[in-house]
């Protein structure tokens, strides 16, 4: 295998949407046309707006745009700040200062700017327009039941503050879906969070979620849909920069790059879904820590359905289903572009198990290609076409199977050299923040 994996981000759009044209264009495609995670539909709903769980020093109404505008200077951090129904312009809240409308329905805000959250500050009940929302410096912004739509830059752009996204839908923006960026001094030593329950990230361009230097929490979300930008990225989530991911009920659908992308932090992720997108999940540098990958589903995606690159250790993959991986022409490792279809690629001497409750099947090229500098097993099994296909160990010097790797007694096997190495995907390389 040729060393020259050029790092390059993949230049790819996919063929795929959900729900009518009119749907996606306004809201999105309904709950009835789209992938369920645990059964629901995660974002934004009707649920009436209340102040629980808000501890709130001083409460100020504003009962329209002017009244707003007014009285948001005198708001000390630890206020609360109550809109009434009806449309206001860009909120800019003094540290520290909540906002919560009357539903998503009933308020919308063109955006919402906030220059921290020390001590705690929530957005609730709210549409928020093209100004999106933003927040910087230390502390915690807890974001609601909120409805972001067709956001100019960012929907949501955070940056060193932790975020907790509730019941939110941010789609149909012009870049980024939700961005959040660690740039302070001590980001190594004290890593904002980023928490996604309940969240739906639709439609947007370059990345739905990019953290970076931030560790992630996800549960019951999906991100679709994602859309390339002048032929750049399309990715779905992207977690880079050392951060780690825990994701319990991921879906990634239809976005126009890869469904998820982690470089550089641990990854215990369970109960996922990754179908059609351009490359389906791909795990780089995953550190000595490593993680899991559990309970899975990966299918239909193109060029990729997962891989394991930049010498990730210690990770453990079990329990899910890689399918239907579509064979097409990508950007690979020796230059240029050429076809590539496999289950999963294994490689840069990454240590990797692969359980015996892993099933690959039918592939557009291989199955499985592990590269011969790797280390650890592969127990699964093989279908639909795989398992006459086999897989590839490849890179070596002479064509013999590294005392490093194991395979299940009956998987057919070939070991090329590196002389006759299949050309893989090019690594990837983390967009910017």
């Amino acid at each position: 295998m040729t060393p020259m994996r050029t790092i390059l981000p993949l230049v790819l759009v996919a063929m795929f949407s959900a729900g009518c044209a009119e749907e996606e264009k306004d809201t999105g495609p309904t709950c009835d046309d789209r992938v369920k995670t645990a059964g629901a539909c995660p974002g934004v709903t009707g649920a009436a707006i209340t102040m629980e769980g808000i501890a709130c020093t001083q409460t100020i109404a504003a009962a329209n745009a002017a009244d707003l505008d007014a009285k948001l200077p005198t708001a000390a951090a630890g206020a609360c700040v109550v809109l009434n129904e009806g449309s206001y312009g860009v909120a800019s809240l003094p540290a520290g200062v909540s906002l919560v409308g009357k539903g998503a329905s009933k308020t919308t805000v063109e955006g919402i700017v906030t220059k921290g959250a020390a001590g705690g500050a929530t957005i609730r009940g709210v549409t928020v327009g093209t100004g999106g929302i933003a927040v910087s410096e230390r502390g915690t912004l807890t974001i609601e039941k909120v409805k972001v739509s067709g956001a100019a830059s960012f929907g949501v752009h955070a940056v060193d503050t932790s975020v907790i996204v509730r019941d939110t839908s941010i789609f149909n923006g012009t870049t980024t879906g939700l961005v959040a960026s660690c740039r302070g001094a001590d980001c190594a030593s004290s890593r904002p969070k980023l928490t996604l329950v309940r969240t739906w990230v639709y439609g947007n361009m370059r990345v739905g979620v990019l953290a970076n230097g931030f560790d992630v929490d996800i549960d019951t979300v999906e991100v679709a849909s994602t859309r390339a930008s002048s032929f750049l990225y399309g990715r779905g989530l992207e977690v880079a920069g050392g951060g780690s991911l825990v994701a319990r009920r991921l879906s990634a659908v239809g976005n126009e790059d890869v469904g998820v992308f982690v470089e550089g932090g641990a990854v215990d992720i369970v109960g996922l879904t990754v179908a059609r997108n351009v490359r389906g999940i791909q795990l780089q540098a995953i550190p000595a820590a490593g993680g899991k990958l559990e309970d899975f589903v990966v299918a239909d995606n193109q060029a990729l359905g997962i891989g394991i690159d930049k010498g990730s250790k210690g990770l453990i993959v079990q329990g899910g289903r890689v399918a239907s991986t579509t064979a097409v022409k990508v950007p690979v490792d020796v230059g240029g572009m050429q076809e590539v279809g496999d289950g999963i690629n294994w490689l840069d001497g990454s240590e990797v198990t692969i359980a015996s409750t892993v099933r690959i099947e039918s592939s557009g090229r291989r199955p499985l290609i592990i590269e011969a500098n790797a280390k650890g097993k592969f127990e699964g099994t093989l279908a639909g076409g795989d398992e006459t296909r086999g897989l590839i160990v490849q890179g070596g010097l002479v064509a013999s199977m590294p005392e490093t790797i194991t395979v299940a007694a009956g998987v057919k096997t070939d070991v090329l050299t590196k002389d006759n190495a299949l050309p893989v995907a090019v690594t990837m390389a983390p967009g910017a923040p």
